[in-house]
């Protein structure tokens, strides 16, 4: 049963995002199986881009545990609101990107961060906000 934060908090994340978030684009993948006879991953149709509003990335300090599984140096911490997403879920399961157009001086550069981890942050039974760490693609600036 919803409880009024239910009803009332994911909406306000969005909100706050939209207002104070960073563009990004929200890529799936759509990959299948694999295929260990070619050694690939098998397409199992186009990859869906989704506009969103995100929690602008910052380095995650490795001093500090929380839980957040296997982190390297250069990892970031972001997040997303959960209405922000087409399905509503995002999992560890599913295979997705962030590219994040951020300028530097003059020049404006894409970097592409794999999504490591997903922590659902709950307002009750519904999940308000997703807590993303991401690990930049090597090879991935453009």
């Amino acid at each position: 049963m919803a409880k009024a934060l239910d009803l009332w908090l994911p909406a306000r994340v969005k909100t706050i995002l939209d207002a104070y978030g960073t563009d990004a684009n929200y890529r799936t993948n759509s990959l299948g199986a694999y295929d260990p006879e070619t050694g690939e991953m098998a397409s199992i149709g186009a990859d869906v881009d989704t506009a969103v509003q995100i929690v602008p990335p910052y380095p995650y300090d490795l001093n500090r545990d929380s839980g957040l599984g296997s982190l390297e140096l250069g990892d970031m911490i972001s997040g997303i609101a959960a209405t922000e997403l087409a399905s509503g879920a995002l999992s560890p399961e599913v295979d997705a990107e962030i590219a994040l157009t951020e300028l530097i001086g003059t020049v404006s550069e894409t970097i592409i961060y794999k999504i490591i981890s997903v922590t659902p942050i709950r307002s009750g039974d519904s999940v308000a906000f997703y807590q993303l760490v991401l690990r930049e693609q090597v090879g991935s600036r453009s």
